[in-house]
């Protein structure tokens, strides 16, 4: 029993270390240095045990919830997103405005300024850039504002993000086995990101699970999970066209009727304005962890100057654009073909990506079973390093060389033994994983 169950209670240690050291970035160098170093011991421990342990679906989904239930106390520490999360559904729900109409800062929210969320949320002149799936998360939040608090509704928003979460957990577990699905499950990162610090990256995970059993379910699950992920995060709706091959008319019209209904709720006249002048935020200007990027901004800089940039994120765009239009092109419309394009949208999606947050790396770690990949993994696990940068500048560019080069390093010497693979992986093996990670 001891043995069996001994993961959870390592687990369990390293959650609560974490969450314990989460602290905000004055709180000092110490407690971020602490986070980081417990995260990577973390990951290092559980890598070590799954390559020699088989785990069973009881154990997978029991530890999951559990390291889960553990991080949920956890306030936005890490990330202050969690405030424009409780915002966007307080307004919606108090002062029945889309969160695309009106900036927090305007004066016909003045009445709201004195909100904890406001105060402490980022970009507060700047639109909503959260697509409609995510907002509808958020809106929920609102009904536990007023009677219990702030904080009462974070637990709330988290909760039905975890929810979503283990949705895909569990698909994951039916395709790849609990032992590889417990990679994802189990790792700090997505316990920490997602019931930690309520990132929407959760809808991601849920509707990747229900993408990649497409062909088990009756109904047009395929066409609803990438409806879901994709008005979440946006570029998983790259996924619908190989949904609808497979489901027909009856995905086409699912994923209709779930985007009108998602997208009724928060409708603005100006939305598509407003979304595109905040996202200028981002697009040429944050390069966190972003080494594609990085390196093209600076290749460019010597020829467009200041637009280096956004000529640099165009360009890295074509190439996502142009990488999913060849794997569309070559679904067969068997399962293998769909997770093929899945891996491609989605590490894709990281590689040419302008800003890569530790958060933003997590539908990467869900892959990890199609991709069967060290550098890919590497690369992710090493973005929780960046958060070091809010206490020691500097030390962001110091985790984003050692995350791609070591990345590269381990694609380099995986190529020249012929075992690193970036296509599917093998499918419902029950195995440790071996040494491929």
């Amino acid at each position: 029993m001891r043995r069996r169950w001994g993961p959870l209670a390592v687990g369990a240690a390293l959650v609560l270390g974490m969450a314990w050291t989460a602290r905000t970035p004055d709180a000092g160098t110490g407690w971020r240095l602490a986070f980081v170093g417990l995260h990577l011991a973390g990951f290092t421990t559980l890598v070590a045990y799954l390559r020699r342990a088989s785990v069973t679906v009881r154990q997978l989904l029991v530890t999951a919830v559990v390291l889960r239930l553990l991080a949920l106390p956890m306030l936005p520490t890490l990330s202050d997103d969690g405030y424009r999360y409780l915002w966007d559904g307080l307004i919606a729900a108090e002062a029945d405005v889309s969160p695309y109409a009106l900036r927090p800062s305007a004066p016909e929210l003045a009445p709201w300024h004195g909100e904890v969320v406001f105060e402490r949320m980022n970009s507060p002149d700047y639109y909503s850039v959260y697509p409609p799936a995510s907002q509808a998360v958020f809106g929920l939040s609102a009904a536990l504002y007023r009677p219990l608090g702030w904080r009462a509704a974070w637990w709330a928003l988290k909760g039905v993000l975890v929810v979503a979460e283990l949705v895909g957990v569990v698909a994951l577990a039916r395709w790849a086995g609990p032992t590889r699905a417990a990679l994802y499950a189990w790792s700090p990162l997505a316990v920490v990101e997602i019931a930690g610090q309520g990132h929407t990256e959760a809808l991601v995970i849920g509707g990747l699970g229900l993408v990649l059993g497409a062909g088990f379910w009756r109904l047009p699950w395929a066409s609803v999970g990438a409806t879901v992920a994709g008005l979440a995060k946006l570029y998983p709706l790259a996924l619908l066209p190989s949904a609808w091959r497979r489901e027909g008319r009856a995905g086409v019209v699912a994923s209709a009727v779930l985007a009108g209904l998602l997208g009724v709720a928060v409708w603005s006249p100006d939305a598509a304005a407003h979304v595109r002048e905040s996202l200028g935020l981002f697009f040429g200007t944050f390069d966190e962890y972003a080494a594609p990027y990085r390196i093209a901004k600076a290749a460019l800089f010597p020829l467009v100057g200041e637009s280096a940039g956004r000529v640099a994120s165009v360009g890295l765009g074509v190439v996502f654009a142009a990488a999913v239009g060849l794997a569309l092109a070559s679904d067969d419309g068997t399962p293998r073909s769909m997770r093929h394009v899945t891996a491609v949208v989605v590490v894709g999606f990281a590689l040419t990506a302008t800003t890569l947050h530790p958060w933003y790396g997590l539908p990467v770690l869900f892959a990890i079973p199609l991709l069967q990949s060290q550098p890919i993994f590497w690369i992710v696990i090493l973005s929780s390093a960046t958060y070091l940068d809010y206490v020691m500048p500097g030390s962001g560019t110091v985790a984003t060389v050692v995350g791609w080069g070591g990345g590269l390093g381990l694609w380099w010497m995986g190529r020249r033994r012929g075992r690193d693979s970036v296509g599917p992986g093998r499918h419902g093996v029950e195995e440790p994983l071996g040494r491929r990670l």
